[in-house]
């Protein structure tokens, strides 16, 4: 018998429950499929699912008697929204837990680690009230808005960790995964020119003027969200109301991150070897990015760290260049050099690009540029294989 398989009022424009369905692996079926809600207006935004099948669910409600199971983080609900997090069984016949979550202002993503602690992301106002926990990197807001992070225990009766992440204007986020050991990567758009960044970003900077959500962000939190593993813009230099906008991320093999969006930006980074390196529809298209870890940077300012390809080394062609500047301003250019002639520039801070090179012993180099237009550099010989 499924968990809610009836309304409990006649459903109107402002009246609608949540839901919950799952299909067989045709397409073909319906393996079960839920109502999940109260006497009001409920709203289910975001599922995922662990190794037993049990199915994960936030979003917010207005419903009083939204379903609640004792014990769990928070039982009682202010009157207005109020957010939830949901657990049910592998057959969609009965919650797990269930508990309300007051304080932010929407939750727009929630993903699992493999001992069921479930995480959430979304955006909360600064006089919201998120509750945060004493370790959170970030305890209180520092814009009108900021994401934030919350991370529950696997029973959902108590917070693991609870943190703001923003700058001193406004963000949200729109995706969130988490590896294997228990780290948060977050992504969104942020208006903020002061948005947390870390030394080994790729764009430390916000190249677009200031608009609402006008830039992306991809943040890596520890796995106790004290701390920033790693964070970095992603954006080109055009804004307004759709400059760029980060909604989807996963992870891949190697620490990989991969995240999509879309942007008017003519000048958002593209690497080389892209299917498709221009905006060719003169305002908006979508976009899909790969994010490499980078090899730890060199101590002190006015660095350039070479990851790849090391001096000395024989390679074959295309030959990968992966390379990250450092510096106490923020760094605004990366160019690479083969044999002294400039083959490839971005406005970044860090690159992977694929170029390919003739049989034979070439020296390659990378320069990079500070926002007072300082150069600094470093260079590596390599011997490339037929």
């Amino acid at each position: 018998m499924l968990f809610n398989q009836l309304h409990r009022h006649v459903p109107s424009s402002f009246c609608t429950d949540g839901f919950v369905a799952k299909l067989n692996a045709a397409g073909t079926a319906l393996l079960y499929s839920t109502f999940l809600g109260g006497n009001d207006e409920d709203e289910v935004r975001a599922v995922a699912v662990d190794s037993s099948g049990d199915a994960y669910v936030t979003g917010f409600t207005r419903s009083d008697d939204f379903p609640i199971t004792p014990g769990s983080f928070q039982q009682s609900k202010p009157s207005g929204f109020g957010g939830f997090v949901s657990k049910l069984n592998s057959s969609g016949s009965a919650l797990m837990y269930s508990t309300f979550f007051v304080g932010p202002d929407s939750y727009d993503g929630i993903a699992l680690d493999g001992a069921g602690n479930a995480y959430i992301t979304g955006i909360v106002s600064a006089s919201a009230g998120l509750p945060t926990t004493p370790s959170a990197y970030q305890q209180t807001a520092n814009g009108a808005s900021d994401a934030y992070v919350t991370k529950f225990n696997a029973s959902g009766s108590s917070l693991v960790y609870s943190t703001f992440i923003g700058g001193s204007d406004d963000e949200r986020t729109f995706g969130i995964a988490v590896n294997s050991s228990g780290e948060a990567y977050i992504t969104g758009g942020t208006t903020s020119a002061d948005f947390p960044t870390t030394v080994s970003a790729f764009q430390r900077v916000k190249r677009s003027p200031r608009f609402f959500y006008d830039s992306c962000f991809i943040t890596k939190f520890n796995s106790t969200g004290s701390a920033l593993s790693y964070s970095s813009y992603l954006g080109g230099s055009d804004g307004g109301q759709i400059g760029t906008s980060c909604s989807g991320i996963a992870l891949g093999r190697f620490g990989n991150v991969y995240v999509s969006g879309s942007t008017i930006s003519s000048d958002f980074p593209t690497t080389p070897d892209a299917f498709m390196k221009t905006n060719t529809a003169g305002d908006l298209d979508a976009f899909a990015a790969q994010i490499m870890p980078l090899c730890p940077l060199k101590a002190g300012n006015l660095t350039v760290t070479i990851c790849k390809p090391g001096n000395g080394t024989s390679v074959t062609t295309p030959v990968i260049i992966m390379a990250g500047a450092r510096d106490t301003l923020p760094v605004k250019l990366v160019e690479i050099f083969v044999d002294g002639i400039k083959v490839y520039q971005a406005k970044l801070a860090a690159i992977m690009v694929r170029w390919p090179m003739s049989a034979g012993t070439h020296q390659v180099t990378v320069r990079a540029r500070d926002y007072v237009n300082q150069p600094f550099s470093a260079s590596v010989n390599v011997s490339v294989g037929p």
